[in-house]
């Protein structure tokens, strides 16, 4: 129990009179509807009713009681009509909200004026009037200004957000969740930056833009990670497993979902635990196998009910019965429709309504042992789900009823009937998929408009920068050619180094792949005398081992050229000012797997509005180097933290951005420390699984950084008590 509920509660058994009483009722019943909603329902009824007839009554009430008790009975009902709307009866949350607000009038509670009118943007939008919701956030923005509470007019600007997505107008969703976002970075409302995150990438999903939908999805995912936050991660989770559903790759969205699952299942989040298991059936479903999906939803289905919430009932029964109808077991099939359709229609879904009307009517056309009386039952119940789809302009649900009724006349012989319908069907055909491609053409062009914006952005940015590099070349001309007397000086040094190289990190596997040739071919010749095919398998791990050689060599090689390469000075920076915190996420992100096969956490934390004038590319290299060396060092299980941040030197009026890899692993000796970041320096540390080593990262980080105007370099307690890696670059200065 929380601090606030705690004395609410003895608020509520000190008070003196019955109106004390129920004030204090009315606002633990408003903090309560976050943990127990069904508490929270009850007290706001009973200490609502308390109220009325004490306003009943209110020639005994003093003004300023009277007015108490108003205020009072409108945080009842806001109360209720908020826990009604998170059970999905949207009509009633409506109502509720509504009378709520006829009360709040009476008072000067601007701040519960906006929680209501949040509300009641909220149902509107579920019952589809966009309208009234758009006039119900912006109403709540002007009070949540009025009373500077920042954290719900961010929370409005989201909703509108969701509202213009529902309207396919992605450029504007995408504009009030950008607002929404400045908002909460600035009130470093991190709980909030997951969900908008989220939002975002749920705009980009639906656009097809997948890999910015991914980058946000999992930038939502790092951030619940930092708080901690569980039901964030598992709903993060989540939407990474719908990309990957969506594009279809259901092997991937399986494992996905499975942990979405897992971790709803460790903090006993019955619904989001429902939600994924009906997700997990949505798989198996497309992997032909009905049997288990069928399972998986029937589990969905129970859990809904258990939290009593209709709405994912009706979708786990809308399934269910998809699958029954498929197995052809028609008499579940049924009733799976007909429980949808009535939950919906008492909840106000009249969409789901239809929809499940819709199939239970084309189950006899599934059929072959359909009667006239069937036929008969099937057409009043197609009517019924074509005229409400009618009434909601659910035009795709309106043609597919049209074509349905089509079969059932034909078959019946009336063919006159069959004619009509399938002239409707035609034509509201064509409508639907016109309006699906100008959709599609839209989301295409919101892609070319947010695509040509970040790059009209880079190029007034190279612009910027053009003069500044002018000005700096005649001085970089001269630090040139003392580097050039430099190289030349390393320049033997190095070529003895490559000799060694050559002789041996080389010589090895090409050694392995000699032989392990000659022994597949030896395997091949056998097969095709016909001597042994069970050598096939083995020959297939021979090329396994081949491909891992050259791929090592390949990794070598072009450590080794690009090494060469900045030695000579013969590597060009294409320098922009770019933000590093997505390089770095993008880094972060790169290496998940690798540290996952060594059941190793990469926890990244990171400011905003970090930039530099680098090459991405280059600056991209460093980051996965360091982490990548950390994940290679560090044995099975163990944490590494990444950390982009802000810096201001004492010593300095420049600002600065530091790039920081924590591991726990082998750590590093005072002899490590006085090689490293040398070429083909090799430390005390070893790879803890195998993995192969070149000497060249580390030195490749030092010149890329240096090439950059930063330094970089390493802190550690000693043996085996982990290391830090630190990179400082230059941060951007606007003129």
């Amino acid at each position: 129990m929380n601090e606030t509920i705690a004395r609410l509660e003895r608020d509520l058994s000190q008070a003196p009179t019955e109106l004390d009483k129920a004030c204090a009722a009315s606002l633990l019943a408003w903090e309560l509807r976050l943990v127990d909603s069904v508490r929270a329902i009850t007290l706001s009824d009973e200490t609502a009713e308390s109220l009325r007839n004490l306003l009943a009554e209110s020639s005994a009430l003093l003004q300023s009681d009277q007015f108490n008790a108003q205020t009072a009975l409108a945080t009842c009902l806001r109360t209720k009509a908020w826990c009604v709307y998170r059970l999905a009866d949207y009509d009633l949350a409506h109502r509720i909200i509504k009378e709520a607000l006829a009360e709040l009038n009476k008072t000067d509670d601007i701040d519960g004026e906006a929680h209501a009118y949040l509300i009641l943007g909220n149902s509107a939008w579920r019952l589809g009037d966009y309208d009234e919701a758009l006039d119900a956030f912006n109403a709540c923005i002007e009070r949540a200004r009025q009373t500077e509470n920042y954290k719900l007019e961010a929370d409005a600007l989201g909703n509108i957000g969701l509202v213009y997505q529902n309207l396919s107008d992605y450029r504007a969703s995408l504009d009030y969740h950008q607002r929404c976002l400045d908002i909460q970075r600035r009130i470093n409302d991190k709980q909030g930056l997951a969900r908008t995150h989220s939002n975002i990438g749920t705009v980009y999903f639906i656009i097809a833009d997948y890999s910015s939908a991914m980058e946000y999805f999992h930038r939502s995912l790092i951030l619940s990670q930092e708080l901690g936050d569980a039901r964030s991660e598992a709903i993060a989770e989540g939407n990474i497993g719908d990309v990957y559903f969506h594009l279809g790759d259901y092997v991937s969205a399986l494992d996905i979902y499975q942990k979405s699952l897992s971790l709803f299942q460790n903090i006993s989040d019955r619904y989001g635990e429902a939600s994924s298991l009906s997700n997990i059936g949505s798989i198996y479903d497309k992997l032909g196998d009905s049997q288990v999906a069928l399972a998986f939803q029937t589990d969905a289905l129970s859990l809904f009910r258990s939290i009593a919430y209709p709405a994912g009932e009706i979708n786990a029964l809308l399934a269910m019965g998809v699958l029954y109808e498929r197995t052809r077991n028609y008499g579940e099939a049924k009733i799976c429709f007909q429980d949808a359709a009535f939950l919906a229609h008492r909840i106000g879904d009249r969409y789901s309504e239809a929809d499940a009307l819709y199939h239970q009517g084309i189950l006899t056309i599934s059929s072959n042992k359909a009667t006239s009386s069937d036929y008969q039952d099937s057409i009043l119940l197609l009517k019924t789900a074509l005229n409400t789809a009618e009434k909601i302009d659910a035009r795709e649900l309106v043609y597919k009823s049209h074509k349905a009724l089509s079969e059932i006349y034909k078959r019946r012989g009336e063919f006159e009937d069959a004619l009509k319908h399938h002239e409707e069907f035609y034509r509201l055909r064509e409508s639907v998929f016109n309006t699906e491609s100008d959709k599609r053409l839209r989301s295409l062009q919101v892609v070319h408009q947010l695509e040509q914006t970040r790059r009209e952005s880079t190029l007034f940015q190279k612009q910027a920068e053009d003069l500044k590099q002018a000005n700096e070349a005649l001085s970089a001309v001269l630090l040139e050619m003392e580097q050039h007397k430099k190289n030349a000086e390393e320049a033997n040094r190095f070529k003895s180094h490559l000799l060694s190289i050559a002789a041996h990190d080389l010589r090895n596997p090409l050694s392995t792949i000699v032989t392990i040739t000659d022994f597949v071919q030896s395997i091949l010749t056998s097969v095709k005398n016909g001597d042994s095919l069970s050598q096939l398998a083995e020959a297939e791990g021979m090329l396994n081992l081949i491909h891992d050689s050259s791929t090592r060599m390949f990794k070598l090689i072009a450590q080794i050229l690009q090494s060469s390469q900045i030695d000579s000075g013969k590597l060009q920076l294409a320098r922009s000012i770019a933000d590093l915190y997505p390089i770095a996420l993008s880094a972060v992100r790169e290496n998940f797997s690798q540290a996952e096969r060594k059941e190793q956490k990469i926890l990244f934390s990171g400011d905003s509005d970090l930039f530099a004038h680098v090459d991405a590319d280059c600056i991209r290299e460093i980051f996965d180097n360091l982490i990548n060396n950390a994940i290679k060092y560090s044995p099975k299980g163990k944490k590494i933290e990444v950390k982009l941040c802000h810096h201001q030197p004492p010593d300095s009026r420049e600002k600065t951005i530091i790039f920081s890899v924590h591991d726990e692993g082998q750590g590093l000796t005072s002899d490590d420390m006085k090689k490293l970041f040398g070429k083909f320096e090799r430390l005390s540390a070893k790879p803890t699984g195998g993995e192969p080593s070149t000497g060249l990262g580390l030195s490749i980080v030092k010149q890329l950084a240096e090439l950059h105007g930063g330094t970089v370099w390493a802190e550690s307690e000693g043996k085996n008590q982990g290391a830090t890696f630190f990179v400082e670059l230059p941060a951007y200065q606007p003129a």
